[in-house]
């Protein structure tokens, strides 16, 4: 059973390809009996073949029966019952798998409870197993075994908030939050009712490896490597073994001897599981007492009794010898967590580090923007002002002096030179302009070029970052393949990309910008000739009206003083148009990196949520492992004192 529901859920989608092969609805309709007997006869009242009967009780198990939480991490809990199991609608793990199969086996069918290892929500690749502490069962159907996880198929646990947590949040400012209290959710999983053998073993390793159902067995090394190493594994061994004749032997065997068959086989597949030895010396132990207990009491009764407690000395040493191994497993369980979250901490501060500082960059360009827009608008008012009184009539209504002076030819000379002169320049300054907006031309291109790629850039980032931050509000983290995959992909989308054509962008940006500048500049310097010549051209008609050459090209510079204003004008609405649609180009960016410090924040809450919680349920698990090893060693000293006390009144 997974501890944290986001475990069950992303299990949830690869497991509905084998969902086909239940059917959801029979036994649900059952008339509910107090006998279990009579319940299951009940529930497969219309079951025809075995694969229907096994279905209906899986149905019927997963919908009525609900994780007893407490009780599953609970090692002195009493043995199941079927009674109370019943009574309650409540069971631990080896609950499910009694009911399923007591069920099971009074309808005929051969099954066998398989004892396990499971990943759970904390396992990260390469971590190891000690100690198998999850079962399931393999049922015969139609002479094939398959196999059924009645618990997983019922539902997952679920973090709830309790009332007081809700009426409190409900004053605050939403924000993400963890509850504080487990329960089990019922949410019915039609797919691990015949699973697929190999797909089954990405999440579940039967300690014995007959119970993969495959003609090579996976060892537990590569379980442990992870989904790519199962992947590659299962690539080149495919065959399954589903109709293995020598199971049925095993399967039918009762649970003690069961112990005694595989123990050797449980070991070698993990040489951390000591406590499978304890077992095996302690059921030879029991046997050896069991068959003195009718006998006389002689010499062989002795040896007997002897034997039996060098056998529960050795079952004693292996429990000793498993219980060393708690410490140091689970402590660097621990140290990985912390970690992993000052790994997890330094990414989320880097990636707010970047993103501040971006903000701050987008800022100042908006701020640079609202500024160039001012002095563009300042430039066409001004602009506009030169058509006032500005008409080809104008020159008409001069007045020319009636009075010449002396230095009037050497005056008319010098407006002539300056109106000539200035007239030169207009050719190199339009070449100039010319030349600038080729190069501003190819600068745009480079800019669409630059915005297309970073936008693409910008929404893949937020879509890898979105997709990582869900992961990991449901409590994953860099070990995990989702968030490994989605980090990969972000850090490429933002930093290697993102990032960069940001710096291109805006660089392009200043370069577009400052060749707009000198481009008005020139502009202006056109007009401003215009204008001169205009103004001298007037001066010239007050002193002299007779020299129509210079006089007559009045009216047309006139007009082209006026197609240079309005050209002009157009470059700097282009301007502006640009400048604004920059502006927002730069907001838009802001907006981006504000909603990902956001989505990060979120993130930090979440992995401060995952490191405890994982640490939790780390020390949940220790003081299971420990408390359970206690417990079987005072069985053994029970039995010592048993057998001291035998010898010592021979």
């Amino acid at each position: 059973m997974k501890s944290i529901t986001s475990f069950l859920l992303f299990f949830l989608t690869a497991a509905t390809a084998y969902a086909g092969k239940a059917d959801t609805l029979i036994g649900l309709k059952a008339e509910p009996a107090k006998d279990y007997r009579q319940l299951t006869y009940n529930i497969c009242k219309t079951a025809k073949t075995d694969k229907e009967k096994a279905n209906a009780i899986y149905n019927w198990v997963t919908h009525n029966i609900a994780l007893d939480i407490e009780a599953n991490m609970d090692p002195d809990r009493d043995p199941p019952e079927i009674s109370k199991i019943l009574k309650t609608g409540m069971a631990a793990n080896d609950g499910y798998t009694l009911l399923y199969s007591s069920m099971c086996q009074e309808m005929g069918l051969d099954v066998v409870v398989v004892r396990g290892y499971a990943k759970d929500w904390i396992f990260d690749n390469r971590d190891e197993f000690l100690l198998p502490r999850h079962s399931w069962c393999a049922v015969l159907i139609d002479d094939k075994w398959e196999l059924v996880d009645p618990l997983y198929g019922a539902g997952y646990i679920e973090k709830y908030k309790t009332w007081f947590q809700s009426q409190v949040d409900k004053l605050s400012k939403p924000k993400l939050e963890y509850g504080t209290k487990e329960r089990f959710k019922m949410q019915y999983n039609p797919a691990y009712f015949m699973y697929d053998p190999l797909a089954f073993r990405h999440t579940h390793l039967p300690a014995d490896p007959v119970w993969q159902l495959a003609q090579t067995p996976m060892s537990l090394n590569v379980f442990e490597l992870g989904d790519s190493a199962i992947l590659a594994f299962n690539e080149t061994h495919r065959d399954v073994q589903q109709d293995n004749a020598g199971l049925l032997h095993i399967a039918r065997l009762d649970e003690r001897e069961k112990i005694l068959d595989y123990a050797k086989r449980v070991y070698d597949c993990n040489k951390r599981f000591k406590t499978v030895l304890y077992e095996k010396e302690f059921i030879e132990a029991d046997r050896g007492l069991q068959q003195i207990n009718n006998k006389k009491k002689n010499r062989e009764t002795i040896a007997v009794l002897q034997e039996s407690r060098d056998k529960l000395k050795r079952s004693d040493s292996y429990l000793k010898e498993q219980k060393k191994a708690f410490p140091p497993h689970y402590a660097e369980l621990q140290k990985k967590n912390a970690a992993k979250n000052i790994k997890a901490k330094e990414y989320i501060r880097t990636i707010k580090t970047d993103d501040k500082l971006l903000i701050a960059k987008c800022k100042r360009y908006t701020n640079s923007v609202d500024k160039e827009i001012d002095d563009l608008r300042k430039t066409y008012e001004e602009v506009q002002k030169r058509k006032e009184g500005l008409h080809p009539e104008k020159l008409a209504a001069i007045a020319t002096s009636r009075k010449p002076k002396p230095n009037d030819a050497a005056a008319l000379a010098q407006l002539t030179d300056s109106i000539s002169k200035r007239n030169e320049l207009i050719g190199p300054l339009t070449d100039s302009i010319t030349a600038l907006q080729g190069h501003i031309s190819m600068y745009v291109m480079n800019s669409q070029v630059y915005w297309e790629e970073l936008f693409s850039a910008l929404n893949d980032a937020d879509s890898f970052i979105t997709s990582e931050a869900n992961h990991r509000i449901m409590l994953r983290d860099d070990y995990d393949d989702e968030v490994i995959a989605c980090n990969k992909n972000y850090r490429i989308a933002k930093f290697s990309k993102a990032d960069t054509l940001q710096v291109n962008y805006m660089s392009n940006y200043d370069s577009i910008t400052a060749l707009q500048d000198r481009v008005n500049r020139l502009h202006l310097a056109i007009l401003d000739i215009y204008k001169n010549n205009i103004r001298d051209i007037e001066r010239y008609k007050k002193i002299d009206s007779t020299a129509t050459g210079i006089l007559g090209d009045y009216s047309k510079l006139v007009l082209d003083y006026n197609f240079g204003i309005g050209r002009f004008s157009e470059v700097l609405s282009d301007n502006i148009e640009y400048q604004q649609a920059n502006y927002k180009i730069f907001e838009h960016i802001s907006s981006v990196y504000k909603r990902e410090t956001e989505i990060v924040d979120k993130m930090e809450i979440a992995e401060e949520e995952r490191k405890k919680e994982e640490a939790r349920t780390i020390n949940q698990q220790k003081s299971f492992d420990e408390r359970d090893n206690a417990r079987l060693q005072r069985n053994v000293e029970t039995a010592l004192k048993e057998v001291e006390k035998s010898l010592q009144s021979l």
